[in-house]
């Protein structure tokens, strides 16, 4: 394959990494062309939901009135 003059195995991976890199969304479980990835995106920026311990969101689980109570209370900490 030849991409502007430069061809070879290098480049296919660039470009395969690059396309990962854009897919990529706020926790490595919700990929950025998830439903709801933009809203998750937000609610972490602001701090409202942050997430699993190990890094995921486990966005198709459904929420405990645990989880939903700690939104809640980040949601009155950061004053929405």
């Amino acid at each position: 394959m030849v991409v502007d003059g430069i061809a070879g195995p290098t480049t296919l991976s660039k470009i395969e990494e690059l396309i990962k890199l854009s897919n990529k969304g706020p926790f490595p479980d919700v990929p950025k062309n998830h439903w709801a990835s933009e809203a998750i995106e937000t609610v972490k920026e602001a701090g409202i939901m942050n997430g699993f311990a190990d890094g995921t969101f486990k966005p198709n689980e459904p929420v405990t009135r645990a989880q939903l109570a700690t939104v809640v209370a980040n949601i009155f900490k950061n004053k929405f």
